[in-house]
Parts: structure tokens; sequence; C-alpha cells
């Protein structure tokens, strides 16, 4: 069973031959038996041969309903269809413009005839074919014949339709035309061609419903939460710029289909790179002995750049490594300029990362004196000290300076993270914080941005509007845990009020899930 030796495609079109030509021969023979005086004009050898050869025989799958096949003209130049619809009649397309002649162009042609007398016909005038090839596939339908242009590509950019529709137009005139503008999502209502175009166009002018924001979680989802327990500085920042963005980015977490942005990449081994610098490096920088401090930083950079992906190919991951290590010498060089009584002390500090660092921080807040402890949790990427032990906090930032750096923006901006980093020098560590600032990376100016006491010395690269009194500099350290304690009541409760205006440069960065309608 089964091992009949099937039809070949030549073998298969005989059969179904054979099969038209016995159908039609049975059927010619019910005639003459219902028409005998026709039997001589019926069975005349001219008219049966005509006969035969108008048969038509099924070749391939045998046709189903609705079925469509998507085919160039070459390929249905006999075959009949009940509906063809030809695409793409634009001028360059259809007609295809003519090809030059590798060999011997008509130019060429033409001087040779002039020349030697011969009759070499051109060869790059193609418009002959493409006629014949459009009325080949206009005479292919037995019932409907539809022929698509458009006057715009998806950019907008006008198109030209072929002169073909023109030639139609000359033959046919009057026929039916529709049309629907690039503008328009769907066509008006009185056009749709079919049912599903014309539901479309009954859903577009029907009432439109305003979609409700989300408000906040519920109980069950509130409670599973990952940030619930402990919270970091980022997360609070990001909660407080737009909640909804915190949730997805850091909670629902989708899984990304591109890796991550190489600025990012490139930011973290900088961070590795200044680690193992300045744990070899004595301070102050020598100026008069640089080269020592470059040799340190290109180890550092030999150990630390394999780890990370700086981009594609070996020539690629080397400049990024040059890159990196100019980078890093910049910025210890305009440390060595700055000058200051302060050292680096404590590297990349864990506190609440469930090791052997730092506990997390506790606060609690002062206007809700019942509310949930906040504890948090972080890595302070630098804490430098001076002859008295005071502290001063470093926050390295590879991407461009932010508005909200300065201290005169940190509570316009729900800047916290230097702020709560402070605090927990002075809590965990026992040191008394007399600044915080953004040391940026990269760019023309490294100066860093943020608040500094103004009796200490700091360097000359501490911008003097950034210089503040111990009583401002409590105040700013009191007004940054109330805001993150009121933050931690809010994000655990499970608000996510939308904040289109603040969630990106670009406005809302999730609209679909957010629903945020623009009025």
């Amino acid at each position: 069973r089964g091992a009949a030796r099937q039809l070949d495609a030549a073998e298969e079109a005989d059969a179904r031959a054979l099969a038209a030509l016995l159908r039609a021969v049975e059927e010619l023979r019910e005639l003459v038996a219902a028409e005998p005086r026709r039997a001589g004009e019926l069975l005349a050898p001219a008219a049966l041969l005509a006969t035969l050869a108008e048969l038509e025989v099924a070749l391939g799958s045998p046709p189903r309903a609705g079925a469509v096949l998507v085919a160039d003209p070459l390929a249905i130049r006999a075959r009949r269809f009940d509906t063809v619809i030809v695409c793409g009649l634009q001028e360059g397309e259809f007609p295809r413009p003519a090809h030059p002649e590798p060999f011997l162009p008509d130019e060429l042609r033409r001087e040779l005839n002039i020349a030697a007398g011969l009759g070499l016909p051109p060869r790059e005038d193609a418009l002959a074919d493409e006629r014949y090839l459009f009325y080949a596939t206009v005479s292919r339908p037995r019932r409907r014949l539809l022929l698509s242009t458009r006057d715009a590509d998806e950019d907008g950019n006008p198109a030209l339709p072929s002169f073909f529709v023109d030639d139609v137009r000359a033959v046919l005139p009057g026929l039916p035309e529709t049309h629907r503008p690039l503008s328009e999502v769907t066509w008006p209502l009185a056009q749709a061609p079919t049912a599903a175009e014309r539901a479309r166009a009954e859903a577009l002018a029907g009432p439109r419903l305003q979609p409700r924001p989300i408000a906040s979680l519920s109980a069950a989802a509130t409670a599973r939460l990952r940030q619930r327990e402990v919270l970091s500085a980022g997360a609070l920042e990001k909660y407080a710029r737009c909640p909804v963005r915190w949730f997805v980015e850091s909670e629902l977490q989708p899984a990304r289909f591109e890796p991550d942005p190489e600025a990012m990449t490139r930011g973290s081994c900088i961070h590795a790179v200044l680690e193992r610098s300045l744990a070899s490096l004595d301070w102050p920088l020598p100026l008069d002995r640089f080269a020592e401090v470059e040799t340190v930083v290109r180890e550092a950079v030999a150990v630390e750049s394999p780890k990370w992906v700086l981009g594609r190919g070996r020539a690629a991951q080397a400049a990024a490594a040059h890159e990196i290590a100019a980078d890093v010498l910049r910025l210890l060089r305009h440390e060595a300029e700055a000058g200051g009584a302060f050292k680096p002390a404590e590297l990349e500090l864990q506190f609440g990362m469930g090791e052997a660092g730092l506990p997390a921080l506790e606060l609690h807040s002062l206007e809700q004196p019942g509310a949930e402890p906040l504890r948090l949790r972080g890595v302070i990427d630098r804490v430098d000290l001076d002859l008295a032990g005071r502290a001063l906090v470093r926050d390295y930032k590879s991407g461009r300076p932010g508005r909200g750096w300065p201290v005169a923006q940190w509570r316009a901006e729900d800047q916290l993270q230097v702020a709560l980093y402070m605090v927990v020098v002075r809590e965990l560590l026992r040191r008394t914080p007399v600044g915080g600032v953004y040391q940026p990376l990269r760019g023309e100016n490294l100066r860093a941005r943020g608040i500094v006491r103004e009796d200490v010395n700091a360097g000359v690269a501490v911008v003097k509007t950034d210089r503040r009194s111990q009583p401002d500099l409590e105040q700013e350290l009191a007004a940054a845990s109330e805001r993150a304690c009121q933050l931690s009541v809010q994000l655990r409760a499970g608000r996510l009020v939308p904040a289109p205006d603040r969630c990106s440069r670009d406005g809302c960065a999730y609209p679909g899930i957010c629903r945020v309608v623009d009025a």
C-alpha cells in the first residue's frame, strides 16, 4: 500500500489533458444524440479541432474557494482567473524602464547600421514587450479586473501612475474609480471596497471611548512587588519622575530585543577601571610624574576591557579600550589639577546588598510618623575623606549632564541619590558628610555639580553656586530623606499615576500601557 509510482509534473499534465478530452467527447456524444441533424456540422474536422482547442486544463493544485495567487505577469499568460488585481501600476515599475544592452548598446548599433549598412534592430526599447505583458494580464479575468496605482509612497513623496492606466481610461471611458488619500486611515464609508474595510470605516466613524488611565495596582499585585521591602535611590528617582515607567522597567522588566546600549556598557567599564586604578594610586596624584598614573590606568584597562562587549571586532574593541583609557586619564588629570584636601577612601561601597557590607539604611518619615520605614540599599561609587575624616561623596555619571545635578535643582527634579548617599555615610559609616557631587566621566566640562560645604577645601573645580553653609546642607539632606520616605509609601501602596510630561524627553515612553491620550 502506498508504494505505487506517482505521476510526475509532465505526466500529470498529460493525464489532466486526457481527462478533459474524454469529458469533451462524452459531452459531444450527448449533443449529437440530442440533435442528430447537426451531427455533420459538429463532427466536421475543422469544427472538432476548434472545439478541442478551446478546452481548458487545470494544472497544479485544484482551485479552492477564496484562494489567492500572487504572481508576476509572465506566470499567468496562459491561465484564466475569476478576478485579477494588477498592483504596482507606477511609472518605472510597470512598464519597467529599458535596460541598456551590455555588449552592443543601441548607440553602437545605429553607428554600425550607418557605417556598414547593416540592419541591426534596437534592443533597449522594451515598451512593446511591456505592452504585451500588460495586455496578457488584463485579459486573464473572467468576471472582474482591478487596476491599482498610488499617488504617494509610504513617506508621502509623490508617485507617478503608469501611463497604461491612461490607456485603459481612453479605451474604456467612464470606468468607476475609487481613491483613498495617504492621510486617511480607512476608506470613506460609502466607498469601502470590502466588508472588512466597511467595518473599519464604521469603527472609525463611531463614538470614541476615553480609555481609563492606570491609577493603582491591586492589593495582590502590590504584595508581589520586587522592590517592596528594600528600595534603591535610583528606583525612587525613577518612580518620582513617572511611576508607570518605573513599574514597566523595574518590575515587569520586559526582555529587550537589542543588547544593552553601548554607552551604558562603556560607563560600567569606566567604573571598573576607575575602581582598579584608584586602588593602586597614591594621593595626591603627581602631575610631574603623570606617566606613572597612565601606566596604572592602561594596565587596569587591559584587565577590565575584555570583560565588557565594547564593539564588534578586535579593531572596534581596541578603539573603545583606548577611548576609555583616555577618558579615565583625563578625569584623573582634572582632579589632580583641581587639588583639594580630599582623597579616595571607599570605592564601590555597598550597603543593604545582603552581603558582608554595610546594612540597609533605615529612614523614618517625620511628616507621617506611623508610616512603614524606608529601607534603602545601593552602591556608592566613591567616598573621599580629608585629614579631619570628613566625607565627600562622588557619584559617577557617564551620560550628558542632567538638569538636576546642581543642588539648586535637587528638590524640583527629585534628585535624591547623592543626598541619600550622604545620609548613608553619616548614619552607617559614622562620618560627617560635607559634600556630595555628581561627577561627569565624559564631555568637555568635567566639573562636578552638587553641594559642598563652604568651609571645606574641595579644590578649585567646585562650582561657586554649589557652596552651601552647614545648616543649608543639613536642610537638603532632611528634605531628601523626607521625600524618599513619601515616595516609598506611594510605591509600596501601588500608586501608578502616569506623568507623561516627565517620563522622558520625548513624552510618554509607554503610551499603550499608560493609556495616556493627548488632548
